[in-house]
């Protein structure tokens, strides 16, 4: 009975791997998307199955972000020359809703959709640089860089949505889209010289395969 019960338990679980592109929306980004600026995503996690409906994600992502002035369309942006890089880190939790009642009527066999919704941390560092005329950065910077006081570290909030494929008992693959909404404004480095009053966000698109 223990022995059966610790089976069970077990089949509940999934380990595996995923890989992704993630892009930056914030201060150096007055577009939201410019294929230049999407950057890998790589890392584990640990999937649990509470029920047919309900699971729950817990994962360590590691990755890079950037952005550039160098692509806005405004040319007060485009001359104030910033642009950074920032390695990121994120240790994530998030609970998933599989929408059961579409599989076998816009979604056939096992495939699966599924929405997210989960909180995380992440550890930043980001580096900053001023591209421009070296005479006229005094004019273009508010305060030198880097900037004091950055914060490298930050909560974030996810949500999302995706599909999983069912190939195997105990194998799936999956692939999702998500935006993450981060609880600070120096995700890039920049906040006095930029706008203080708006946080920083990015999104991805992942795959990644369980077993």
């Amino acid at each position: 009975m223990v022995a059966q019960k610790v089976r069970e338990t077990a089949r509940r679980f999934r380990a595996g791997g995923a890989v992704g592109v993630h892009h930056y929306v914030g201060d150096l980004s007055e577009r939201a998307l410019h294929p230049t600026e999407l950057r890998p995503f790589y890392g584990v996690f640990l999937h649990y199955l509470l029920s047919k409906d309900f699971s729950v994600k817990s994962r360590f992502y590691v990755g890079n972000l950037s952005g550039s002035d160098a692509h806005a369309r405004n040319p007060e942006l485009r001359a104030r020359s910033l642009q950074f890089k920032s390695h990121v880190v994120e240790l994530s939790v998030q609970a998933e809703w599989r929408v059961n009642a579409l599989q076998g009527q816009i979604f056939k066999g096992s495939l699966v959709p599924y929405l997210f919704v989960g909180g995380g941390r992440l550890v930043i560092h980001p580096h900053a640089t001023y591209m421009g005329p070296p005479d006229e950065i005094n004019d273009r910077l508010t305060v030198p860089l880097p900037e004091t006081n950055l914060h490298l570290s930050a909560v974030t909030l996810l949500f999302g949505a995706g599909v999983e494929l069912n190939w195997e008992r105990s194998a799936s693959i999956f692939l999702e889209g998500g935006w993450r909404y981060v609880f600070s404004d120096y995700l890039d480095g920049v906040s006095k010289n930029g706008n203080q009053s708006s946080n920083d966000w990015y999104y991805g698109l992942t795959a990644g395969i369980a077993f």
